[in-house]
C-alpha cells in the first residue's frame, strides 16, 4: 500500500479456508479503497466506480455466507462453520454494503463523496475489523487485515513530550498565572487552526497534509484532532485543580495512553477485557503511569508521606486506565483520561 502508516499483516502463515480467503480478499479491497479516500488519492469518477464494484463484492460475500450458514450442518467442503458466521458479522457487512451503495448514488448525483460518507465508510470498516478479531475462528482473518489506525511512533513521542513539557514548565519555569496564559494562547492557536481548516481548503492542505501529517491520523481530517482535546484537557485541569493533582493527571495521560497502545498491540492480541482493549494494554497503562508519577512525586514532593504518594499515583493511574478502557471515538480519551484522574483525585485526596 502507498500509505506511510500501513504495516505488515500478522500471522500471515496461518492456513485459511477458501471462504476465509474470500473474506480476506474482499475486505482487503475495501481497505485499499477507504485508505485511498482518507488520503485523497481518488478522482470522483474512480471513487464512484470502486464504490459500485465493492458493493457488488460485499453483496456476493453476504450471499455466500448466508449459503454457508445453511450448508454448514451438512459439512459441505469450503463452507464456514455456522458458529463463525455471527449475526454481528452479518450486520456489519450489511452496513458496509449499504454505505457503499449510498456512496455510489451520492457520487453519481453530486459528482463526489462527501466527508460524512468517507468518515462513515472508515468507521464501518474498522467496526468490521473489530468484529472479525472477536469472532471465534475468524480472528486469523482479522489479524491479517490492515487497520486505518496503525501504530505511529512519532505520535507517541509527541504525546509524551507534550505532557513532560507542560509538567516541567509548571514546576520549574513559569508561575501559575503565566502557565494559564501560555496554555490559553496555545489552546486558542489550536482552535484557530482547526476552525481555519474547516472553512479554507488551503489551510487544510497546509496544516494537515504538510506540517502535521506525521502525527495525525487520516480520519482527523474530518473531526476535531486529538491534539486539540489534549490542550483542552490540560488547560482545564490546570485551571480547576491543585498543582500536584494537575501535574499527576497530565503525566498519566502523557505516558499511560501510549503505553497502553504499544503494549496492547504487542502483547494483547488474545486476552481482551472490553471490546478490543486488552489486559496487557490496561496493565501497561497502570504500571507505566504509576511508575512515572511516583518517581515525579518522590523527586519533587519529598515531604509527602510515602503512603499518600503511592495512593495518589495508584488512584490516578487506575482511573485513567478505566477512562481509556471504556472510551470510544465519540469522546476523545485525551480529554477523559486527565479529567477523570484529576476529579477523582480531588475528591479522594
Amino acid at each position: 500500500h502507498n500509505s506511510p502508516h500501513t504495516f505488515l499483516p500478522m500471522n500471515s502463515d496461518v492456513p485459511l479456508s477458501e471462504r476465509e480467503r474470500q473474506v480476506l480478499s474482499t475486505l482487503n479491497d475495501v481497505f485499499d479503497f477507504v485508505n485511498d479516500l482518507e488520503h485523497h488519492r481518488l478522482q470522483p469518477s474512480t471513487a464512484r466506480d470502486r464504490c459500485g464494484s465493492l458493493q457488488q463484492a460485499v453483496s456476493q460475500l453476504l450471499a455466500t455466507l448466508r449459503s454457508d450458514s445453511g450448508r454448514s450442518s451438512t459439512g459441505s467442503e469450503g463452507a464456514l462453520p455456522e458458529t463463525m458466521v455471527s449475526s454481528q458479522l452479518m450486520e456489519v457487512l450489511k452496513d458496509l454494503q449499504g454505505r457503499l451503495h449510498a456512496g455510489q448514488s451520492e457520487a453519481e448525483k453530486q459528482g463526489r463523496l462527501s466527508e460524512a460518507t468517507c468518515r462513515g465508510l472508515c468507521f464501518v470498516y474498522e467496526r468490521t475489523l473489530l468484529v472479525l478479531k472477536s469472532s471465534p475462528g475468524l480472528d486469523g482473518v482479522g489479524e491479517q487485515l490492515h487497520t486505518l489506525r496503525p501504530t505511529n511512533y512519532y505520535r507517541n513521542v509527541f504525546h509524551v513530550g507534550n505532557a513532560l513539557l507542560a509538567v516541567f514548565t509548571y514546576e520549574f519555569v513559569l508561575p501559575y498565572w503565566a502557565c494559564v496564559a501560555a496554555l490559553g494562547v496555545v489552546l486558542l492557536l489550536y482552535l484557530g487552526m482547526d476552525i481555519a481548516r474547516r472553512f479554507w481548503p488551503e489551510a487544510q492542505a497546509v496544516l494537515f497534509d504538510r506540517y502535521f501529517s506525521v502525527i495525525t491520523r487520516p480520519r482527523e481530517r474530518y473531526i476535531v484532532p486529538a491534539a486539540t482535546w489534549y490542550a483542552v484537557a490540560v488547560f482545564l485541569v490546570l485551571v480547576l485543580c491543585d498543582k500536584t493533582i494537575a501535574q499527576v493527571s497530565v503525566l498519566v495521560l502523557g505516558v499511560g495512553d501510549p503505553a497502553a497502545t504499544l503494549l496492547g498491540r504487542r502483547y494483547g492480541r488474545t486476552l481482551k477485557i472490553y471490546r478490543q482493549k486488552s489486559v496487557a494494554g490496561f496493565l501497561g497503562f497502570v504500571l507505566v503511569s504509576m511508575a512515572v508519577t511516583l518517581f515525579f512525586l518522590t523527586w519533587r514532593r519529598p515531604l509527602m508521606l510515602a503512603a499518600d504518594r503511592i495512593q495518589m499515583c495508584l488512584i490516578a493511574s487506575f482511573v485513567g486506565a478505566l477512562a481509556e478502557l471504556f472510551g470510544d471515538d465519540r469522546l476523545d480519551d485525551n480529554l477523559t483520561i486527565p479529567l477523570a484522574s484529576a476529579f477523582v483525585l480531588s475528591w479522594v485526596m
